[in-house]
């Protein structure tokens, strides 16, 4: 079967604007904390055995504490408005990078069809996009015979942080839902604003794989470079 041709194309645009949007997504992902910090902070002046669950209003036993609602409500829309154009821009990254480790070497696995969707399927988006990550920053670093290079612990490193802060933002959100009091909240709410910290990490740790697969890819476009043709079987001769 003969193999299907994909031409290369430049990122460094598309990163440049990634780039932007991943700042300020680690910038809300901050504000988010300090917002949700301030939150903790109000509660924790008021008895943990207090009835409370996620719906109530800390103004309503905390006087003068009326813009907590307000700053949190504000935090979290920031938040949630920098991760959907971030995760967009992402997402484009993805697909038009696989298309280019396609272009530039050979052996590639991943097929940039199933570049965007490998983050949405359950179970399987807990490794495949680790995988295709690893093909793109190998692929990259050494077009020829890549399939030999190690994973640097970069990698692993980024993908925990991801994996990771999915779990604890989870549990966060599971634990606000089952709140009946003041402690149980300020338990969720903590838990909540380590699950922003690991997001960070992963954030930036993911600026710094992405910027060099994008550097190189553009390098190696530059320099003309293209896959070779496959080897074929010696008998094919």
């Amino acid at each position: 079967m003969a193999r299907r041709s994909y031409s290369s194309k430049r990122t460094d645009r598309l990163w440049g604007a990634i780039r932007i949007w991943a700042v300020l997504f680690i910038f809300s992902s901050a504000a988010a904390m300090a917002a949700f910090g301030y939150r903790v902070w109000l509660l924790a002046g008021i008895a943990g055995d207090t009835l409370m669950n996620e719906a109530s209003y800390i103004s309503d036993y905390v006087p003068g504490a009326e813009a907590e609602a307000f700053t949190t409500a504000g935090a979290a829309l920031v938040y949630l408005l920098t991760y959907l154009v971030s995760a967009f821009l992402v997402l484009m990254w993805y697909l038009r990078s696989v298309r280019n480790a396609h272009a530039l070497s050979n052996g590639v696995e991943t097929s940039p069809k199933w570049a965007i969707w490998w983050f949405f399927i359950p179970l399987v988006s807990l490794w495949k996009p680790y995988s295709m990550t690893s093909e793109l920053w190998r692929s990259s670093r050494q077009p020829d015979g890549w399939k030999s290079l190690p994973d640097p612990a970069l990698l692993r490193w980024w993908w925990g942080a991801v994996l990771v802060s999915g779990i604890v933002i989870n549990i966060s959100t599971i634990l606000s839902r089952s709140a009946a009091s003041v402690s149980h909240l300020v338990i969720s709410d903590s838990v909540l604003i380590g699950g922003y910290a690991l997001q960070i990490l992963a954030g930036v740790l993911f600026l710094r794989i992405g910027g060099q697969i994008s550097r190189r890819q553009t390098a190696l476009i530059s320099e003309g470079r293209v896959a070779p043709p496959p080897s074929q079987p010696a008998w094919t001769a």
